[in-house]
C-alpha cells in the first residue's frame, strides 16, 4: 500500500515577490513608527482609573445623550427588537426544517444559547436603565 508522496506545490515568482513586498512594507512601517510611553503627570489610584474607564465606556455606549430618555429608547429599542427577532427567526427556521438535515444538534443548541443570552443581556440593559431612570429617580 505504497502511496505516492505528494510533490510540494511550487510558488510562482510573482506570488513570492508579493509576499516579500508585504513583509518589507510591514517591517518598514514598524521601523518608522515612533511609539513612546506617555509621561504620567500625576499618579492616580486604581478606583480613580476604574471610574474614568467606566465614564469612557458609558460615553462610548450611550453617546452624550443618556440624560434624554427618548434618545436612549431610540438607541436601544431597535437593537432589542433585532435581537429578539433574530432569535425568533432561528427558532422558526429550526421548527420548519429550513436547516440542513446534517446540522449537528450541538450546533443548534450552542447558537440558540448564544442568541438567548444576547436577547436577555440587551433586555437587562434596557430594564436596568428604566429602573435607574424612572423608579430610583422618584424614590
Amino acid at each position: 500500500m505504497d502511496e505516492p508522496h505528494a510533490q510540494p506545490a511550487a510558488i510562482s515568482k510573482s506570488r513570492l515577490e508579493m509576499l516579500f513586498d508585504g513583509v518589507f512594507a510591514i517591517a518598514m512601517t514598524i521601523l518608522v513608527l515612533e511609539l513612546k510611553v506617555p509621561d504620567l503627570v500625576a499618579q492616580r489610584s486604581a478606583p480613580e482609573l476604574a471610574h474614568a474607564l467606566r465614564h469612557e465606556a458609558a460615553t462610548a455606549l450611550w453617546g452624550h445623550y443618556p440624560v434624554n430618555p427618548l434618545s436612549v429608547v431610540i438607541y436601544l429599542a431597535p437593537i432589542l427588537v433585532y435581537a429578539w427577532a433574530s432569535f425568533a427567526g432561528w427558532l422558526v427556521a429550526r421548527r420548519t426544517g429550513a436547516f440542513s438535515p446534517g446540522m449537528a444538534e450541538s450546533t443548534y443548541r450552542r447558537v440558540r444559547k448564544r442568541g438567548l443570552f444576547s436577547c436577555l443581556f440587551i433586555s437587562a440593559l434596557f430594564v436596568v436603565w428604566i429602573v435607574d431612570k424612572f423608579v430610583l429617580a422618584q424614590g
